[in-house]
């Protein structure tokens, strides 16, 4: 009896001394990644992750730190305007924690691009950069539910960024922009240039200034330029036009309504311009007493021409982006 007692202790005994080696060894893996992910940061804030990164740093369990990740695709043939935007907003945001006094840590700022962790994308589901998650300290065994900041709302600027940041993980720090001065001179410069040049043809600025005709031109330029979606096109960067795979057929307009290419834009705005235009010789041409009056009639039966071909077209464009249920048209 008092064999089998002994033998028992003895069992618990090494049981315990298991979970105590096997806890120690996960604590100093634990370490051991941490130490890692904080050499990482010294070298650059913004830490750049692949797939295997990402496993091992952001959602590996029992992870005792915060994780603020961007998602993006900066190479050129992905074409996304707002990832390089918002990569050097992001970066700005890292490097400010970096400064920061009360720096620990227990916050880390990462980011993974799309060619070295696409793996990452399709894990969670992504079908659009950029985007920043915040992952939050994981207990033991368990994985924490991440926290999407909403860039289309939020913006894209590193102040809205820093309030996420805050809210979610309690760090409040300031944000640093170094000062630039290469940029600082070169406006120097530039108002320098303006002012020289101001003083030295103020007659002739003056003239232009007061000229209608050309305040005219430009505001009608700068309403063409703005209402055909020249804006969209910097913005999203589309591609100019697009050819069927399979025919090789050339389309010049997007058949999604919400969606556009480059050289569809071009046509709109020549085509706006031609109807502005039209509007133009009827109002103010045509009614100058100085022409004859065959003249006139000439000139108004071309400008009524031109605007029914032209309206008629863009109807026609209506109706070729929503697949025909546009239910207008005039030729």
């Amino acid at each position: 009896m008092a064999a089998a007692m002994a033998r028992r202790r003895l069992l618990v005994a090494a049981l315990a001394a298991v979970l105590v080696l096997l806890g120690v060894q996960a604590a100093s893996k634990e370490d051991i990644r941490l130490q890692k992910f904080k050499e990482m940061a010294a070298e650059n804030p913004l830490v750049k992750l692949d797939s295997n990164g990402y496993s091992r740093f952001v959602r590996g369990t029992n992870r005792d730190y915060s994780v603020v990740l961007m998602l993006t695709a900066l190479a050129p043939h992905h074409k996304c305007q707002p990832c390089r935007h918002v990569y050097h907003e992001f970066e700005t945001v890292a490097r400010s924690w970096s400064k920061a006094s009360n720096h620990n840590d227990r916050l880390f700022f990462a980011m993974v691009d799309y060619d070295s962790g696409a793996e990452v994308f399709q894990k969670l589901k992504l079908q659009s950069a950029p985007v920043i998650i915040h992952f939050p300290p994981s207990a033991a065994g368990a994985r924490a539910s991440a926290d999407t900041y909403d860039v289309q709302r939020r913006g894209f600027s590193a102040d809205p960024m820093i309030k996420f940041v805050r809210e979610r993980t309690g760090n409040a720090f300031t944000l640093y922009r170094p000062p630039d001065y290469v940029g600082g001179a070169i406006k120097l410069t530039g108002l320098a240039t303006i002012g020289l040049l101001g003083y030295l043809f103020f007659q002739q600025i003056w003239d232009v200034a007061h000229n209608a005709t050309l305040w005219t031109i430009m505001a009608l330029f700068t309403c063409l330029y703005f209402s055909s979606g020249h804006m969209w096109n910097h913005i999203r960067g589309p591609p100019f036009q697009w050819a069927d795979p399979k025919t090789g057929e050339m389309r010049a307009f997007h058949w999604d309504s919400n969606s556009q290419f480059g050289v569809e834009t071009q046509i709109v705005f020549f085509t706006y311009a031609l109807i502005s235009a039209s509007v133009v010789v009827l109002n103010v041409i045509v009614p100058k007493p100085s022409l004859s009056a065959a003249s006139r009639k000439v000139i108004g039966w071309v400008a009524l021409a031109v605007l029914g071909l032209v309206v008629s077209f863009l109807l026609r464009s209506f109706r070729t982006k929503q697949r025909g249920s546009y239910p207008y048209m005039l030729l």
